[in-house]
């Protein structure tokens, strides 16, 4: 790999941010925020880089769990919205003196960096799913400038990169690809509630895109001995998920769990018939990978970037076609040849999203825009 020589010596200093990733009136921590834990613990091990992880009240805790306690640097930002995330992030610039500065999980600051900065983007759902017009227009305006001002762009998947190009006209030349891994649930599931049963589907339902109805409509398609077990909390699940239950007569065999920790996932994920995840909207897919990963056979939908996410590991299907949806779950249930091979094949898939190699990606993306006329330029 090609020498890095910059203002701060032999080798370049990385500042990524792991502040306002807390979500709800709970300040909990869901997906960005382990997408930002793993990239930076794969990113700690690497000597090519030195590496600083800015946190705040919400992040520093968990992080210190996993990150030695000497890169984190906590900025406290209490109820602070944009602009006082946007600042704490110039100051942090300024104290530090990093060489290149990382968002992994959206927009820069509207103020000025004066380092090269990398921003990696996961999706761009404000321009699919419903939201206000106020968070519409901002999340329009943040996201033009990060391109404009972005030394280098990452997405997630093949699908986010071609609507960064198409909708916010990113140059493909700095425009590039890094898969996530997959999340390292432990190593030991936890005990299951028996009222589930030993026949059950599982499903997410904490956003309404995730179309938990669908998964609803195909239990209705099956024997009363299955079950469908809903993962999540959200007023969808409320007010349309639980209702269409009642109203097609599955409800006493459809099991709202709520939030689960990672433990009660993972073994949720190896007990489960498979899982369908019937998605109308996602820039990654992170569920079917941690399914596949554990031999829980997936049922898509061929949604945005779950076919290249899926690929050959598992059932894809549209996120309406609830008939066909009926029909692979049957054929998972009755074939086991059929099961057996997906599951293997979907172990496979699973093993090609890591962390460690998303690091090794995205330190190769670091050596470009620090050292654009060296060997790894190219």
């Amino acid at each position: 790999m090609a020498n890095l020589s910059t203002s701060m010596g032999p080798t370049p200093l990385i500042l990524l941010n792991a502040i306002k990733l807390d979500e709800g009136r709970y300040h909990s921590l869901g997906g960005n925020y382990h997408h930002v834990q793993y990239l930076a613990e794969a990113l700690a091990q690497r000597p090519e880089i030195r590496l600083k992880v800015l946190c705040d009240e919400y992040t520093e805790g968990p992080l210190s769990n996993h990150l030695p306690r000497e890169l984190l640097v906590k900025v406290l930002l209490k109820r602070g919205g944009v602009i006082a995330a946007d600042r704490a992030v110039v100051r942090a610039v300024r104290d530090l003196r990093p060489d290149l500065y990382h968002r992994p999980t959206g927009q820069l600051p509207f103020f000025k960096l004066g380092v090269p900065a990398v921003a990696t983007i996961a999706d761009l759902n404000y321009l699919h799913l419903p939201t206000s017009p106020l968070k519409r227009l901002y999340k329009k305006l943040s996201y033009r400038h990060t391109v404009k001002v972005a030394d280098w762009i990452t997405c997630v998947s093949r699908y986010t990169r071609r609507e960064v190009i198409k909708y916010l006209r990113a140059d493909p030349e700095r425009t590039t690809v890094i898969y996530h891994g997959a999340n390292q649930l432990p190593a030991k599931g936890a005990q299951l509630n028996p009222a589930w049963g030993e026949r059950f589907w599982v499903t997410f339902g904490h956003q309404s895109h995730k179309n938990a109805e669908a998964a609803v409509l195909a239990l209705d398609r099956r024997p009363d001995d299955e079950s469908l077990v809903v993962v999540g909390e959200s007023t969808h699940i409320d007010e349309v998920v639980r209702p269409l239950a009642a109203r097609y007569g599955v409800l006493f065999r459809t099991h709202f769990v709520g939030r689960v920790d990672a433990a009660t996932l993972r073994a949720i994920y190896e007990r489960a018939l498979g899982l369908l995840f019937l998605s109308r909207f996602e820039g990654f897919g992170l569920p079917v990978v941690e399914a596949m990963s554990l031999g829980c056979p997936v049922i898509s939908s061929d949604a945005c970037s779950l076919p290249e996410i899926v690929s050959n590991g598992g059932m894809v299907y549209s996120p309406d076609d609830v008939i066909s949806v009926a029909k692979g779950m049957e054929r998972l249930v009755t074939q086991s040849w059929y099961r057996e091979n997906l599951i293997q094949a979907g172990r496979e898939q699973a093993a090609t999203f890591s962390w460690s190699r998303a690091a090794d990606e995205t330190v190769k993306v670091y050596q470009r825009v620090l050292n654009p006329s060296g060997s790894d330029s190219k």
